[in-house]
């Protein structure tokens, strides 16, 4: 934890299959709290979140952000463990709905005039066809890259079990794998519960590529890195060291490809500060934000077996494709924005952010 106690993330991405959400991880407690925010564009979610965060954050309370990857200076979310609760925005294309005991939805409908809506609009911008035209061409084009990523994958894989350096591409991959295992067992405690929380510690924004890397992993963190040219190999490696976690019954935190959110990028465990990083992931340089100073070791996979055959391969991404995409719904987002800001009882949220403050901090 950094000197204010306070880690960011993102629980959602704007992946190759569409906007991918992680949400449930926010609350890991079952006990905690959550507040399910419903409301229109432009009520202030986000700044009742951002208030509601700030307030228990200068009180000195660790607290856990969570960035909007479709628009980052906004907040999905804030999570204070110690009060107990977290509040978050639940509206679409999250949509979350009560379903645990302590869900309860805050409905910021209540604060909207329906008869004000609108009245001082003058710019209606790109209409609602266009903008679903434009999304059907993006999601079209999704569809076809990963498309084209399986069949080259499924074509990488078969070249290799018929080539020679099969044998040692394994071997090598068995024997680095118990190398990092012991690196990253080793002193850790049972947890309880045996938690794992799935996350994000990057994304593809309006603003490009967003790291969070230096925001959750702080000075006293260390980690090893994890080099590959073999992207299939790579995934590979980090899926089995995923799937270990439980069986050593730790905390774990798994950092999943804003790309593809089934593939993991970092292995983290909260209790001994130890990560598993791979440094290139679809292009995403992780090694260009996280200090050097913090590296325990680098390991290059199946070096031996690369050094007789290159076996190279990896997924390509269009990373300035998906920023144009999503900078274009930013804009339609903030116009929609302005439709409702005359309609809106703002000092009623206010009033209802300070009752929900003065809640939990009466609770500590």
């Amino acid at each position: 934890m950094n000197q204010d106690g306070k880690r960011e993330f993102f629980a959602g991405s704007n992946s190759y299959y569409g906007f991918w959400p992680y949400f449930d991880s926010i609350a890991m407690s079952p006990q905690m709290t959550r507040l399910l925010i419903k409301g229109g564009p432009g009520f202030g979610k986000s700044t009742m979140i951002k208030k509601i965060g700030a307030y228990f954050a200068k009180k000195g309370f660790q607290t856990e952000w969570f960035r909007c990857p479709s628009d980052p200076d906004s907040m999905d979310a804030v999570a204070v463990p110690q009060a107990g609760f977290c509040i978050i925005d639940a509206t679409a294309p999250h949509a979350l709905v009560p379903t645990r005991p302590n869900d309860e939805i805050l409905n910021l409908w209540q604060y909207w005039n329906a008869d004000q809506h609108g009245r001082n609009e003058t710019d209606k911008g790109m209409t609602e066809y266009d903008t679903e035209k434009t999304a059907g061409i993006y999601e079209k084009w999704l569809h076809q890259t990963r498309q084209e990523w399986e069949i080259q994958e499924q074509n990488w894989w078969a070249d290799l079990e018929k080539d020679a350096v099969y044998p040692m591409v394994q071997r090598e991959l068995e024997q680095q794998t118990q190398l990092i295992e012991e690196q990253l067992f080793q002193n850790t405690k049972n947890h309880p519960k045996n938690a794992v929380r799935h996350l994000f510690a990057a994304g593809f924004t309006p603003d490009g590529v967003i790291h969070l890397s230096p925001e959750i992993f702080h000075s006293e963190w260390q980690y090893i890195g994890i080099n590959c040219s073999m992207q299939p190999i790579a995934e590979q490696f980090m899926k089995r060291l995923a799937q270990k976690c439980p069986e050593y019954g730790v905390e774990t935190e798994i950092y999943h490809s804003p790309a593809d959110p089934q593939k993991v990028d970092i292995v983290a465990l909260p209790q001994s500060k130890k990560a598993v990083v791979l440094l290139n992931s679809f292009g995403i340089q992780y090694e260009v934000v996280l200090p050097s100073s913090q590296i325990l070791m680098k390991i290059e996979l199946c070096k031996s077996a690369q050094n007789q055959k290159d076996l190279s391969f990896t997924k390509k991404v269009d990373v300035q494709r998906i920023t144009d995409y999503l900078y274009e719904r930013r804009q339609h987002h903030q116009l929609a924005e302005k439709r409702y800001l005359s309609a809106m009882d703002y000092e009623g949220i206010n009033q209802e952010t300070e009752r929900i403050i003065q809640r939990f901090d009466q609770t500590l």
